[in-house]
């Protein structure tokens, strides 16, 4: 394995196993290789997926999984269903954690990856076009994968390729990042029929869209079908983090995601508690973090936003904005849209839109993305309600739980303004939004520790439990050392920052 991060991602639904077969997964696994059982599991993917079939659910456990060239993808067929964030113990998908077993698809076929993501660093040149390329006609799910390290200038969707027309997509409990593309960087998503898309307590961050005229980090795309002269689609975004996310052109927008619609189709967009921070597009202008785009008679794109928060997203100054000369209907359904925090004034007409000048968070230095006391209660319950606790195709329910797993009310029913929840009544940790990164892993000499948050202490075990190495006066968000004289094995490093909870990582000397 080469790299081990977490992040505080639980699992949002429950989404509850059937009895179908569940093949295995685990790097680490030395039994047959043939997916029965988590002692013999397959060790490669890649494996797993030629030999699923319709509806089987893929369980892999945390690890670092790749393919072999840049001109290999992981490709998801048939229906299949793929769970990550386990231990490989587990006999329930309940049981998974998935913060502390992070489970790493990535496009790094060479596990060389250094430095900032961007379409000129070296390191990533020989990478994966596409990490996940779905040929599916019905389904395709990710939940609890972290799915990174795509690199391309010339071809899209670069950490999710869906174009061949699948109906119902989600992606749950995952985080795409540090993915390099022309554009669509982190889901590219074709629909040819009626389909839904949810994408359910998700972090999109650190992804790279290099194109001049068209960098947006996931389009939903309703294209042409001959079979069917009108067609919508609905997307559901839900506790999202969109964070980072680059447009390396100086004449484009919308960096965050792009809805298209084509030949009289219609997308449905219900935009709810997501919080966008720090994304950045080089354009000037009238430039949106989310942009539309039409083409053929009788198009149209609805949204309805509520309770996001929209802070320090240089360059873009609105929600939304056409992209092209199409034409077509662009709703906003204005009377429909509450509660939403954004540092830039609101062109939509919408309800109860709270201007601010300064940081909506708790300690947005320190990557705590809960919000401040004015919107710690006052979230639209509407697009939240009942209503949507059942959505059509999958029965599945919009999440109980915010992006840092605490419950999505708080003790009164309150809901807070974007994808953290506030609840001083719960008597519940809260965790604040912190991301470790550790590398090289496996290492043979210096290992460097990065984190989003000040940390406090690092200590270092060996695979009996006794202590190598610790120092508890670290006081900075980054950390190395030489540990050359350590004999070759598996340790396990316990990262404790500032006021938060201790966490966990596994590396490989």
């Amino acid at each position: 394995m080469k790299k081990l991060y977490t992040t505080f991602l639980t699992v949002a639904l429950g989404i509850t196993a059937s009895a179908q077969t569940i093949i295995y997964v685990n790097d680490d696994a030395t039994g047959n290789d043939d997916g029965s059982s988590w002692a013999d599991a397959y060790t490669d993917l890649n494996d797993a997926l030629t030999a699923a079939s319709n509806g089987e659910e893929i369980w892999i456990a945390e690890g670092f999984y790749t393919r072999t060239s840049s001109n290999e993808s992981f490709y998801v067929e048939d229906d299949e269903l793929l769970y990550g964030g386990f231990a490989g113990t587990e006999t329930d998908i309940d049981q998974r954690d998935i913060s502390n077993h992070p489970t790493i698809i990535s496009g790094d076929v060479d596990r060389n990856d250094t430095g900032v993501p961007s379409s000129s660093n070296s390191s990533m040149l020989n990478n994966a076009k596409n990490v996940f390329i779905v040929d599916s006609y019905n389904r395709a799910l990710f939940d609890g994968l972290i799915i990174e390290h795509a690199y391309s200038t010339t071809t899209a969707g670069g950490g999710i390729k869906i174009d061949n027309g699948a109906t119902n997509v989600q992606i749950s409990n995952c985080i795409i990042r540090e993915n390099v593309s022309m554009n669509r960087a982190g889901v590219l998503y074709y629909a040819y029929d009626p389909s839904s898309f949810y994408m359910f307590n998700n972090r999109i961050e650190d992804n790279v869209n290099t194109d001049t005229y068209s960098s947006y980090t996931i389009e939903y795309r309703m294209a042409a079908n001959n079979s069917l002269n009108t067609f919508s689609g609905d997307a559901h975004f839900v506790n999202n983090l969109f964070k980072h996310n680059i447009s390396e052109s100086s004449t484009s927008a919308a960096t965050c995601a792009r809805f298209t619609t084509f030949n009289g189709s219609e997308i449905y967009l219900y935009l709810t508690n997501n919080t966008f921070i720090d994304n950045h597009q080089t354009a000037v202008g009238q430039t949106p973090l989310i942009g539309y785009e039409f083409s053929g008679s009788g198009s149209a794109f609805h949204s309805l936003v509520n309770n996001n928060i929209f802070y320090n997203n240089s360059g873009a100054n609105l929600i939304f904005g056409q992209l092209g000369t199409g034409s077509g209907y662009f709703d906003s359904q204005s009377a429909s849209c509450n509660q939403n925090v954004q540092d830039f004034y609101d062109a939509l007409s919408m309800q109860n839109t709270h201007i601010v000048n300064s940081s909506p968070f708790v300690d947005y230095a320190n990557g705590d993305l809960t919000p401040i006391a004015a919107y710690q209660t006052n979230g639209d319950l509407t697009f939240y309600d009942s209503q949507y606790l059942s959505i059509p195709l999958t029965g599945q329910a919009y999440p109980t739980k915010d992006l840092a797993g605490n419950p999505r009310f708080d003790g009164q029913g309150n809901l807070s303004i974007g994808a953290y929840q506030y609840d001083e009544t719960a008597n519940i940790e809260r965790v604040a939004d912190v991301n470790f990164n550790v590398f090289p892993n496996p290492f043979t000499e210096e290992v460097h520790i990065k984190s989003n948050a000040r940390i406090e202490s690092v200590v270092i075990s060996n695979a009996m439990g006794q202590v190598v190495y610790e120092s508890h006066e670290v006081n900075s968000k980054s950390w190395t050392s030489d540990l050359s004289v350590l004999y070759s094995g598996v340790y396990f490093v316990d990262v404790k920052c500032v006021g938060k909870k201790t966490q966990s990582l596994k590396i490989v000397k």
